[in-house]
């Protein structure tokens, strides 16, 4: 699916309307390719408790009001959530780590041309995570594609 100029324009402004936000980056398949099925955005805050922050800013009438979680990890110590809505889906962490981690990966990613989502998720498990290559397998193989 391609997506039109205004419409990563429209997406990156929603994602810097985030209340907290200290750095947002067009990270997916879109970012790799300026193809794809959604718009990522990795969003990162400036926040101490992402639990807190999440659920204050879904409350109806607040910025993340109507957005879905697709996954999330608030125990670890890289904390992050993401949340969709239509075709923009934000990944929202208050780890630098993670931010950052995120934006090499699909670096890493666009520079080795890998179309194939599976080892997309795996490079993202090694550089974003820290994984050895056998558990970045292991947990590939078992998201849906």
């Amino acid at each position: 699916m391609k997506f039109t100029t205004q419409q990563v324009i429209d997406a990156t402004t929603h994602a810097m309307t985030v209340p907290g936000h200290v750095a947002c980056a067009l990270v997916g398949s879109v970012a790799m390719f300026e193809e794809g099925n959604d718009l990522d955005f990795s969003v990162l805050v400036a926040v101490e408790d992402i639990k807190e922050y999440l659920t204050c800013h879904r409350e109806e009438g607040k910025a993340l009001h109507g957005w879905a979680y697709t996954d999330y990890d608030t125990d670890g110590p890289r904390q992050w959530a993401a949340l969709r809505k239509g075709h923009v889906n934000l990944l929202i962490t208050n780890s630098k780590e993670h931010h950052e981690g995120n934006i090499t990966a699909t670096q890493v990613c666009k520079a080795l041309d890998l179309r194939d989502k599976r080892k997309r998720i795996i490079v993202h498990r090694i550089v974003r995570d820290g994984d050895c290559a056998e558990l970045a397998e292991a947990k590939a193989s078992m998201v849906p594609l």
